[in-house]
């Protein structure tokens, strides 16, 4: 089965590519992927085909401004600079409405850190009415870190800078930044050296992958789009169910704005990885096939429960069942409790519950496979 590479026309100019790997007959449904910042489609073609071994059709998106899609900017591919997030979302909406608007396919949305970012924020304010049956968000990318300059005062900068007319300068520290010569000591994506020196040399063999330094502007935006996101789900997100993953204090993107977003979303479960780097599915074994623990419990056991509901699955009720049907029915929250940040305790654990003190699975299965 081949990962289908094709081009879409956005609305405002330009285009995204999208790619797609059909599910086994019949497929249990499909998953949405919006990948992060600075990726690109080929990387993900992996991911597609283990959700295929699960009987899921995998459909992937790459946003304009990175990868192969269009840049704003196509004269300096090097500066990574748009108007705004809404400009994104629009691109979004557009590409889902083409697609999906209508089909009766089971859904599970998945994003990768801004792109989590970005679908939990269109699934917030578009109320979409089609089958999407809950959403898997990676490392979401909330709030940037920003290093020696606080949060506060490097939104301030940003968006000053912007109304300036300044928002195409590159952020301090962005004008020589190459992913491609970074070191790895010190890098933010991953510790696993071997994965880490593969994503180098696909960017070397192709520099037009490479997404260009941040800009004031793109900064800008991204706490823009950071606080609409937070005034949406405060007024309240969609009922879910949601699966948050994430580091448990990653170096590229805050863990506490991820948990507080986890707070805020209904019928969620939350699960933080020590020892972890921002990317989860390029990380060491040991990280990659605990994450992927997590999503094989969704698809053993979540889907089950979600699925229940369409009438393609008629299995016995397991634990995760239970608790999606109960927290479907009353909007219970399923947070997993960080005693730190005070979250409501579970009443019931789910599957993918961890001991934070130990790092250990207490429900997971122990199978040893490493994806």
């Amino acid at each position: 089965m081949s990962y289908e590479i094709s081009t879409f026309p956005c609305p405002g100019g330009g285009f995204m590519r999208w790619a797609r790997l059909a599910g086994p007959k019949p497929a249990r449904g499909c998953v949405l992927v919006f990948m992060g910042w600075g990726e690109w489609l080929e990387k993900y073609e992996s991911i597609a085909q283990l959700w295929h071994e699960r009987g899921f059709e995998t459909v992937v998106a790459e946003r304009r401004g990175q990868g192969l899609s269009s840049r704003f900017l196509e004269n300096d591919r090097s500066r990574a600079w748009l108007p705004g997030f809404d400009v994104l979302l629009r691109d979004f909406s557009a590409f889902y409405k083409e697609y999906f608007m209508g089909d009766a396919t089971p859904l599970l949305l998945m994003g990768h850190s801004m792109g989590a970012h970005l679908l939990l924020r269109w699934y917030a304010e578009a109320r979409p009415a089609e089958n999407i049956k809950g959403a898997i968000l990676l490392s979401p990318m909330q709030r940037v870190k920003t290093g020696r300059i606080a949060c506060p005062v490097a939104e301030w900068i940003a968006g000053s800078a912007a109304l300036l007319g300044l928002g195409k300068l590159f952020a301090p520290g962005q004008k020589n930044a190459d992913p491609a010569t970074r070191p790895f000591a010190g890098n933010s994506l991953t510790r696993d050296a071997g994965r880490y020196r593969v994503l180098q040399m696909t960017l070397r063999d192709n520099p037009m992958l490479k997404a260009g330094g941040v800009t004031l502007g793109w900064l800008s935006a991204a706490f823009a789009s950071a606080r609409r996101l937070e005034r949406a789900l405060k007024r309240g997100a969609p009922n879910g169910p949601y699966l948050l993953l994430g580091p448990e204090d990653d170096p590229l993107v805050d863990s506490r704005a991820m948990k507080d977003i986890a707070a805020l979303l209904p019928n969620c479960a939350a699960h933080f990885i020590k020892d972890a780097a921002h990317e989860l599915l390029q990380e060491t074994d040991e990280v990659r096939a605990r994450t992927w623990e997590d999503l094989r419990c969704v698809h053993k056991d979540v889907f089950r429960g979600i699925m229940y509901h369409t009438g393609l699955l008629r299995e016995q009720s397991s634990l995760a069942m239970t608790v999606i049907k109960a927290s479907l029915r009353g909007g219970q929250r399923s947070i997993v409790r960080n005693p730190e940040y005070g979250y409501p305790p579970v009443p019931v654990a789910p599957p993918w519950a961890t001991d934070h003190e130990t790092g250990s699975f207490k429900n997971a299965s122990t199978s040893s496979r490493v994806f």
